[in-house]
């Protein structure tokens, strides 16, 4: 009788730490249980880009988001103030031109994102693509020319 009270006791004790560990890691949408964090789309002439947005402070200090099939990012706990953002392909992230006849490509193993490579004019630091990160839950859509 003994040992079934302590294996009850083992199991709800894991249980409570499963639950506690979840709700403190989070889970669902990546900004979800994040007070600050800024999203948006990156465009091309109406595409989707591949690679990723950096939004990089006076100090040099970097947060990065990979930008999803659908143009979508999300930089979370980004610090407050003026960021200058860059928007940068991901190396190795070029579509090959053609397939080799008999190699299949299983889904997931390629560096892409999906999308058109931003213009390289983006990956370096300029004063056209800036945003003041205030705090909270923000939107900035991107729209590179």
């Amino acid at each position: 009788m003994l040992i079934l009270s302590v294996s009850r006791n083992n199991t709800f004790m894991l249980f409570t730490i499963s639950f506690v560990l979840s709700m403190a890691l989070g889970c669902g949408n990546k900004s979800e249980g994040y007070s600050d964090s800024v999203s948006g789309t990156v465009m091309l002439k109406g595409q989707p880009v591949s690679g990723e947005v950096v939004f990089q402070w006076a100090n040099k200090k970097e947060n990065v988001s990979l930008i999803s099939s659908d143009g979508r990012y999300n930089i979370i706990n980004p610090e407050k103030g003026q960021a200058s953002i860059l928007v940068r392909k991901i190396a190795g992230s070029e579509p090959s031109a053609k397939p080799q006849p008999g190699i299949v490509e299983l889904p997931g193993t390629t560096k892409s994102t999906g999308g058109v490579l931003p213009p390289i004019k983006y990956a370096k630091n300029t004063d056209e693509l800036t945003f003041k990160v205030e705090g909270g839950k923000q939107t900035y859509n991107i729209d590179l020319k």
